[in-house]
């Protein structure tokens, strides 16, 4: 079902009850915890990473943060 939903590409037939069911099936299965355990495990890479380069402190600082807005943000 969700791999078949993942191949759409109209979506808005979708009522709000659908998406919420999809939802609901991924988080059951453990989708959402591991996406989370993945983005800081990429995090930690890409952080890594930034060390290994020379920047400006505050490039580097910008980087950074702009890394944890999109990994450690909270809905």
């Amino acid at each position: 079902l969700l791999a078949e939903d993942a191949k759409a590409s109209d979506f808005e037939n979708f009522s709000e009850e659908e998406f919420a069911v999809r939802a609901a099936l991924i988080e059951e299965a453990g989708g959402r915890e591991w996406t989370a355990q993945e983005a800081r495990r990429q995090h930690t890479i890409a952080i890594e990473a930034l060390d290994a380069v020379e920047m400006p402190d505050q490039v580097r600082a910008q980087l950074v943060a702009l890394a944890d807005f999109v990994v450690v943000r909270k809905r």
